[in-house]
């Protein structure tokens, strides 16, 4: 059985607080997180794809390509699950896009790009997946410096399927969280 390290990049992006609720703790909030991943074994496919499209157009050599995937694809491959241990949601989250970038092993030859073996040879094949959450967020409050004060929002983020089998392959999740996660939101 072969073992892979599965890297999950997480963004979030809130967008509005419809509530503080200082005495039960928690904030009302809008919120999207975007999961960004690789998958060499997908990527070996688009490069076929990829091949395809240059012998038609030579041109096409220095393009990538995009595609929004559908119900039928997400059935049949296994996305990354994650949980928010500190929401409760008061809707269904909601999947705003799941698409897939493929970006040529021509994209290797730049100096400045940082690739892997498989990536010189395959290209890139990067998978995203944008979910809105509309719910609560339990959250401990400081009050020290009020009126003065400033809070953090936090959201406690976890694997939900932290490893997964498929075919004759153990995938383990390392999350990673963009550094524009840690930003501050002005509210009045």
């Amino acid at each position: 059985k072969d073992y892979y390290f599965f890297d999950l990049m997480i963004s979030t992006d809130i967008k509005n607080i419809a509530e503080i609720n200082s005495k039960d703790s928690y904030i009302q909030s809008d919120f999207f997180i975007t999961k960004l991943w690789y998958d060499t074994r997908l990527a070996e496919l688009a490069h076929k794809v990829w091949k395809k499209a240059i012998i038609k157009d030579k041109s096409a050599e220095i393009f990538s390509f995009y595609c929004d995937l559908d119900k039928v694809f997400k059935k049949n491959y296994e996305f990354p699950k994650i949980i928010i241990k500190n929401f409760t949601t008061l809707i269904p989250n909601k999947i705003i896009e799941s698409s897939f970038h493929y970006y040529p092993k021509t994209q290797c030859d730049n100096e400045d790009e940082e690739c892997t073996v498989h990536q010189k040879k395959f290209g890139s094949f990067e998978l995203t997946e944008k979910i809105k959450y509309s719910g609560k967020l339990s959250q401990e409050f400081d009050f020290t410096s009020f009126p003065f004060d400033t809070q953090n929002i936090e959201l406690i983020i976890q694997s939900d399927n932290y490893s997964f089998e498929k075919e004759d392959h153990t995938y383990f999740t390392d999350l990673y969280f963009s550094s524009y996660s840690d930003r501050k939101l002005e509210t009045s």
